[in-house]
């Protein structure tokens, strides 16, 4: 999707709980499409998560900013 991103992904400080923050800071509504407000479920051992919308265009919106 955005390879500029891809190739320096760990120069940026984006964690799960930092976008989660960055997130819930914007009062945006669920992260998950099951009206879940974190990703813990990723800690519990859930190997897939379906995203809202709303929080996966926050992702993508975090990924362009730092790639230009």
């Amino acid at each position: 999707m955005n390879p500029s991103y891809s190739n320096h992904w760990f120069r940026f400080n984006h964690t799960i709980s930092s976008i989660q923050e960055s997130f819930k800071d914007s009062s945006k509504g669920p992260i998950t499409k099951v009206g879940g407000h974190s990703l813990g479920a990723l800690n519990f051992g859930a190997d897939r998560i379906q995203l809202s919308q709303e929080f996966a265009e926050h992702v993508i919106g975090l990924m362009e900013a730092v790639s230009g």
